[in-house]
């Protein structure tokens, strides 16, 4: 369910755009012979490796059909019972987001009370949890909590096993295109779950770690220690462990709201500050998400689990309306922030993009998205390729290799030719390879190059290119060679 599984699954919301028509006629996806590389790893430029198309016939593209319908089974029972199994394969809840929250609240409060009744029924646990595909579950939330909780969640709810899917992660963040929204959107998808619930909790490791660095580089002496700190912190900015920079602004948000409190005080403030944050990360980036709660059928709402056991439901994001004002794109550009990605990576993102340009399915991408735009604008760059190509019109290096903005670095002359050791283009290519750490360089000629030809016909005719005026004939004589 994560978009971190494989390039498909690793960005549902972008692979198939939201306004793709679920027809009963036969369907094709295209699949590409890409190194099996690219079905690993889950860097950004393979989040869009397989595309849904109506239509598509190339001998570079293998087309593989719809499943056959599923038959109708004929299940051997008392009343002779006929099933469709594709029909019973998913069942969905009838709650109100209300009636869900209720029901948790409740489930909660008997749950503390030592009066749980959801594990009380007759039937072994191991039966509750293996799926009927007869009579499924209906999933009612999607709880988001720590890693490091109290209790399996759903015992902290005394709900029926089945009934709420659990995604679980260090501090409970939730951050553009992870696993943790990936997985989310997946559920909302195939269950139509009506209520998800971000769950911070006290005394909570992670948030702790975030507030005593906060506490350190604003110079307070009572920062109590913390043995990990170091270890996660490195030995420069660069360095510094991932999720501690994640919760770094939550943590310095309740040093701005609460300069003078305690240890024990800021880390409560942080924690419902970062359930905020992850909200707040959802209703901006997450297109599914944020349909779902402007028509009503789906509500996101924060919680604090205390160390009693006891669960504070938070209620809804205080500038919700807001914040779904302006519905996500559902795309991504790679920034500076985003990982290096293996050379091997690299060309299969590269060979799948030319497949999509080649089966005429290049070009999908929404690139009008302001937030989009302003975060290849600020946020850097990190491009995965660099690709050095022809001037030639007729070669558009990134739609040849339906890149996205952000993804390879272009260099492009005449010829594709690089010689001098001092050129402008080598150094180009220097600094993308060093500070911007990309791991593949492709050099990519084409037919009927006009440089190539012109330097083939004065080579034949017996003349010499330093003869051909201006800097053409040095052009030219970059080629001779070949």
């Amino acid at each position: 369910a994560s978009r971190r599984t494989c390039c498909a699954t690793d960005s549902l919301h972008s692979t198939f755009p939201r306004h793709t028509p679920h027809d009963a006629a036969m369907r094709t996806m295209i699949t590409l012979a890409v190194p099996a590389a690219a079905y690993v790893g889950g860097f950004q430029p393979l989040a869009h490796q397989v595309a849904r198309a109506p239509i598509a016939s190339t001998s570079n593209v293998q087309m593989v059909a719809d499943m056959p319908k599923v038959r109708t089974a004929v299940i051997p029972t008392t009343d002779a019972k006929t099933y469709n199994l594709a029909a019973n394969k998913v069942s969905k809840t009838d709650l109100t987001p209300e009636e869900v929250v209720y029901s948790l609240a409740q489930g909660n409060k008997r749950y503390v009370d030592g009066s749980g009744t959801a594990g009380a029924s007759k039937k072994k646990m191991v039966d509750m949890l293996v799926e009927d595909p007869l009579d499924p579950t209906p999933v009612q939330a999607i709880v988001v909590s720590c890693s490091r909780s109290y209790a399996p969640i759903d015992q902290i709810f005394d709900a029926e096993p089945g009934s709420i899917t659990a995604l679980r992660v260090c501090g409970n963040v939730i951050q553009e295109n992870d696993g943790i929204m990936g997985s989310a959107e997946f559920v909302l998808e195939e269950f139509d779950a009506p209520m998800m619930i971000v769950m911070g909790n006290e005394n909570n490791d992670a948030i702790a770690t975030a507030v005593a660095r906060a506490m350190k580089a604003a110079g307070r002496k009572d920062v109590p220690e913390m043995k990990h700190l170091s270890a996660l912190e490195g030995d420069s900015e660069e360095s510094v462990n991932g999720l501690l920079k994640a919760l770094e602004a939550p943590a310095l948000d309740a040093l701005d709201q609460a300069p003078n409190a305690s240890f024990e005080e800021l880390c409560t403030i942080a924690g419902k500050l970062n359930v905020w944050r992850s909200i707040e990360n959802m209703l901006t980036t997450s297109r599914t998400t944020v349909e779902r709660v402007r028509d009503g059928r789906l509500q996101v709402h924060g919680a604090y689990l205390g160390a009693d056991g006891k669960v504070q439901m938070l209620g809804v994001h205080p500038t919700q309306e807001e914040l779904i004002e302006t519905l996500p794109s559902g795309e991504v550009f790679r920034t500076a922030s985003d990982v290096a990605v293996p050379a091997e990576e690299a060309l299969a993102a590269l060979y799948a993009g030319n497949q999509r340009y080649v089966a005429g399915m290049a070009g999908q991408l929404d690139a009008y998205d302001e937030n989009l735009l302003a975060a290849v604008t600020d946020g850097g760059q990190k491009p995965f390729a660099i690709v050095l190509g022809c001037a030639d019109s007729r070669c558009p290096v990134e739609l040849m290799f339906d890149g996205r903005p952000g993804d390879i670095f272009v260099l492009r002359n005449a010829g594709n030719t690089l010689v001098s050791e001092k050129g402008s283009t080598l150094g180009s290519a220097e600094y993308a390879v060093g500070p911007l750490d990309s791991k593949l360089i492709v050099v990519s000629g084409h037919t009927k190059c006009g440089a190539v030809t012109a330097t083939v016909q004065t080579v034949l005719a017996g003349g010499d290119t330093a003869s051909v005026g201006g800097s053409i004939g040095k052009v030219l004589d970059d080629i001779v060679d070949a």
